[in-house]
């Protein structure tokens, strides 16, 4: 068979979950006509066997995910017991219930799909992310399926995939309490945030050169709104102590960057003017009184 090279030959096309610079060529014909076909020399390829059911059973957003299916499936089987019921009386006629019925039907395979595509999603990108790293060519999940290798150097990634979905996924219960926080900034719009953004990181430059610059702080940000987020960083050559007096003694969470930034954060959507304008006081305060003297200069490992 004049340029066909196969390294990997399967009966089976769809249990392939990962295959990198491969193309899928089907020689089911060729083997047919009686085709010589040649493998390709010189490399050995590293084909990985994934048991797809087990990491299936044992990835935990799949028992979040058959949980939540159960209790939606409760509601609608009430919902559908009282239809019967509603049917049963006389309140609503045979087409109704027939047409709710399968609305309920089509709601309960849709979210079953869903919750489905959802897990596989993060499996599959699991198993992309892991082959990519161990240079492995191929990623199939039925070891029966392979009727020819090239030169193969055959592993089992299934609890290596397991562990990884397990400790770095975030729980379907856990993601859904970020739905209140994205209704706020939905609601409020992100064009009036940044707006108030801007005017409460001038009102902040402000309190620098009133308070803060006859102390020895410098402006470490751009005056120009337009070149800076919602932050201001204030340097000073005592900033590292500065910090830590913020934070330990004065209840102001800063972030500090060497050699000298005192960077501090605003959030639109609930930092006050009042709380700039005491934070500004307090490391007016801390200057003014030497607090931060009782911190050594030698950086700890968190700041």
């Amino acid at each position: 068979m004049p340029g066909k090279k196969p390294d990997l030959i399967l009966q089976r096309q769809d249990v392939i979950l990962f295959a990198d610079h491969t193309t899928v060529v089907d020689l089911t014909q060729d083997v047919r006509s009686g085709v010589g076909i040649a493998g390709s020399a010189g490399s050995v390829h590293r084909i990985a066997y994934i048991n797809a059911e087990k990491v299936f059973q044992d990835y935990k957003r799949t028992g979040e995910a058959v949980e939540t299916f159960r209790a939606e499936e409760q509601k609608r089987q009430q919902e559908l017991k009282t239809l019967r019921d509603r049917f049963k009386r006389g309140l609503i006629s045979e087409r109704t219930f027939q047409q709710e019925s399968a609305r309920l039907q089509q709601e309960m395979q849709r979210l079953d799909q869903e919750l489905t595509a959802a897990i596989q999603g993060s499996m599959i990108k699991a198993i992309a992310e892991i082959a990519q790293a161990g240079r492995i060519d191929w990623v199939t999940q039925r070891k029966d399926v392979v009727l020819f290798a090239n030169p193969a150097v055959v592993l089992d990634l299934t609890d290596l995939v397991i562990r990884k979905l397990n400790d770095t996924d975030q729980p379907i219960v856990s993601l859904a309490l970020i739905e209140p926080g994205v209704d706020l900034l939905l609601e409020a719009g992100m064009e009036r945030i940044r707006a108030k953004s801007l005017r409460q990181t001038g009102y902040l430059i402000a309190l620098w050169e009133s308070l803060l610059e006859p102390v020895g702080f410098t402006l470490n940000s751009p005056r120009d709104s337009q070149r800076r987020g919602s932050h201001i960083s204030l340097g000073h050559p005592e900033g590292l102590r500065i910090d830590l007096a913020l934070i330990n003694d004065c209840g102001v969470l800063p972030d500090f960057r060497a050699p000298d930034n005192i960077r501090l954060g605003i959030a639109p959507l609930y930092t006050s003017y009042a709380d700039i304008h005491a934070a500004a006081v307090r490391m007016r305060r801390i200057v003014d009184e030497r607090l931060y003297e009782r911190y050594p200069a030698e950086a700890p490992v968190v700041t």
